[in-house]
């Protein structure tokens, strides 16, 4: 949970004392390369190249990168107040997405009908049997519900909402 916080402040003071140091196109190299890793952390995590956390985390960082590298004769050094915002912006970014991602799979809310969930734990191969026998359906159970009901439901859970739920 910590890691990509880690991993972008490990590489962004280490781009702020190459910057300090007038080391202007190795602070962009290294936030460049903070980009790759940043995307590929969160492209494994979320499985989608257009992913809000791997498309920001991608743009963001190397948007840095070139800005730190001062490539026009007309740009200055970044203050302290610059490395902050920029740095601040991306991680409370990364926070609000990750807090909102938890409250958002811990609840369901349930208006009407009923909502169907995995009975038991089924390993991979009893899923893909029942989806080749058409017997999915075993595997489930049904749950009654009425409006303003809210499970839990863990994630890797199977579960969906059915007729007349909205």
């Amino acid at each position: 949970m910590l890691l990509p916080y880690a991993i972008y402040g490990a590489f962004a003071f280490l781009a702020m004392v190459l910057e300090k140091n007038d080391f202007f196109v190795a602070a962009g190299c290294v936030l460049l390369v903070a980009a790759s890793v940043m995307g590929l952390y969160f492209y494994k995590k979320d499985q989608s190249l257009v992913s809000f956390r791997f498309l920001l985390s991608v743009f963001w960082t190397a948007g840095e990168g070139l800005g730190v590298m001062q490539l026009s004769n007309l740009q200055s050094s970044w203050t302290n107040q610059t490395w902050l915002s920029f740095g601040g912006f991306y991680l409370l970014f990364l926070a609000g997405y990750e807090a909102i991602e938890i409250y958002l799979s811990k609840r369901v809310i349930v208006l009407e009908s009923k909502c169907q969930m995995s009975k038991k734990e089924v390993t991979k191969e009893q899923l893909l049997q029942g989806i080749k026998d058409g017997n999915i359906m075993n595997l489930l159970h049904f749950i009654p519900v009425k409006a303003g009901d809210s499970y839990f439901i863990p994630s890797g859970t199977v579960h969906a909402i059915g007729a007349g739920v909205t």
